[in-house]
């Protein structure tokens, strides 16, 4: 067996917990608050971006005067990581995916969009820190995802090339930036976004972590 895959990347958002109402929940109160009108369908525009571009996209459609943009980027932090905190949930297949790789020999690394505090309040919650070699956040790199910038840089502290990793994502834009890397990417949607045509750019499509199993890795190994 040829070992293509040396390390395996997880997204969170959306792949090891269901943050995603979350975020769109606070978003819409936040934004609402400026009066800018989103609601839940076209939230969706900014899922997997990272906070400040989400704040920078709404501002650039309607501007509002105050607060700053920095100020409204903070308080959807504020407000996402005390709704991790409250109630956040992990993925079904969570720790069945992460045991598959791991018992594989594969070091893991976590690479977000969010920042690290919305990133510590998951792990933390979730006890799940110590199953990463590598945690980064997107807000360490010039520009977020489907930039392959956090991916490339994940790779490395690894100490592997991007090619030689497997990264999971759910997000459209989070698969763009796993395959701009160059890395082999498993695509696991969310049910409503599952449809859309763009996730055939992924090499997999899985409903759900539960679904991979140890006989996809090796399959994986021998592409």
């Amino acid at each position: 067996m040829t070992c293509m895959i040396k390390a395996v990347i997880f997204d969170m958002d959306g792949l090891l917990i269901n943050s995603e109402p979350i975020w769109r929940r606070v978003e819409i109160k936040v934004f609402s608050g400026l009066g800018v009108s989103i609601n839940e369908d076209n939230v969706r525009a900014t899922m997997g971006m990272r906070v400040d571009e989400v704040t920078s996209y709404w501002y650039e459609r309607h501007a509002w005067a105050t607060p700053s943009q920095d100020q409204v980027a903070q308080a959807l932090i504020d407000g996402v990581v005390a709704g991790v905190k409250a109630d956040g949930q992990p993925m079904p297949g969570v720790d069945h995916a992460l045991n598959i790789c791991s018992q594989a020999g594969l070091p893991l690394a976590l690479a977000s969009s969010s920042r690290y505090a919305v990133i510590d309040a998951v792990v933390d919650k979730f006890g799940i820190r110590d199953r990463f070699k590598v945690i980064r956040s997107a807000q360490d790199e010039p520009l977020g995802k489907p930039n392959p910038a956090i991916n490339i840089s994940t790779a490395k502290e690894l100490g592997v090339l991007p090619e030689n990793c497997l990264i999971f994502e759910d997000s459209i834009k989070g698969v763009i930036a796993a395959k701009a890397a160059k890395a082999y990417c498993v695509a696991v949607p969310a049910p409503e976004d599952r449809h859309q045509p763009q996730f055939s750019i992924a090499d997999m499509v899985l409903d759900s972590l539960e679904d991979f199993t140890e006989d996809i890795l090796n399959k994986i190994n021998l592409v």
